[in-house]
């Protein structure tokens, strides 16, 4: 099954976005060009990530590389029974310089890893559980030093879960290929 592309979400002055997703929207398989990490706050259900099936429940954090094709679809029939925290930014967001510097190496190797999708234990969910009442309403300065602290404790946690396979590769369309060509043709 082929992903559709989703254009970014980002709004046109800011280079990331914080989002707060409710309901049963269930989107379809997609893809875009920005980093996203998913915390589920409430809901449960079966998650697609790249070549990776399974399950999402209550204090989930995914974090996926730009391209990385996903989809969370939730089993509840009630209204209003899954909320999740989404944010997503651009790949350089800081500008390539920044995260070039030796400080940023980590983070550097967290966000490459991200291209198979990460999955982190529980109990760094519950922290971010307890920081998101105020996540929202921060000014835009204090959510980037939010983002920033966010993401070096998350390249210094060795608790976290590779989701695809090795194989896995956002490579495979070739634009324009007969394949590409033939896989439009189907869709």
């Amino acid at each position: 099954m082929r992903a559709n592309f989703e254009y970014p979400l980002l709004p046109r002055n800011s280079s990331w976005v914080f989002l707060k997703s409710q309901g049963l929207e269930n989107a379809p398989l997609h893809s875009h060009p920005n980093y996203e990490m998913n915390f589920v706050i409430k809901g449960n259900g079966t998650r697609y990530i790249g070549n990776s099936i399974g399950d999402f429940e209550e204090g989930d954090l995914i974090l996926l590389a730009p391209s990385v094709p996903h989809r969370w679809q939730n089993t509840s029939k009630k209204q209003r029974n899954y909320s999740s925290l989404v944010i997503q930014w651009g790949e350089d967001f800081l500008g390539k310089e920044c995260l070039a510097t030796p400080e940023f190496k980590d983070i550097r190797r967290l966000l490459a890893l991200s291209a198979r999708g990460i999955k982190f234990d529980k109990y760094i969910g519950k922290e971010i559980k307890s920081k998101q009442p105020g996540l929202l309403k921060l000014p835009p300065f204090e959510k980037l030093v939010l983002l920033l602290q966010l993401l070096n404790d998350l390249a210094r946690s060795n608790e976290f879960k590779i989701l695809c396979d090795e194989e896995f590769s956002l490579k495979n369309d070739i634009p324009n290929s007969r394949i590409d060509i033939v896989c439009k043709f189907i869709k």
